[in-house]
């Protein structure tokens, strides 16, 4: 199995704060990856994350490498997959 991620570890990347709903930048500490037969999931931790934020991950398709690319993902209009993707992961962290 060939594992490819967006970034790697020493990256900045741009998101939004989850509780600000702010923009963002962070410097990749650690990617973490997870697979089933269902999906793969891939995440990023900061590398200015202490202890208490250890669980503190941002989803890869959420992260961007510019300010630009995620302005213009947030202001595009979503499309029916992505409306349901959001519905369906809602309780999931």
């Amino acid at each position: 199995m060939t594992i490819n991620t967006k970034f790697k570890p020493g990256d900045t990347v741009y998101t939004l704060d989850k509780k600000s709903m702010k923009i963002m930048s962070f410097e990749i500490d650690t990617v973490i990856f997870c697979s089933n037969p269902r999906l793969t999931y891939i995440s990023y931790k900061p590398a200015d994350c202490q202890v208490e934020c250890i669980y503190d991950t941002y989803d890869e398709d959420k992260c961007f490498a510019s300010e630009k690319e995620l302005i213009d993902y947030i202001t595009k209009p979503a499309t029916a997959p992505e409306a349901q993707h959001s519905v369906a992961c809602a309780g999931r962290p």
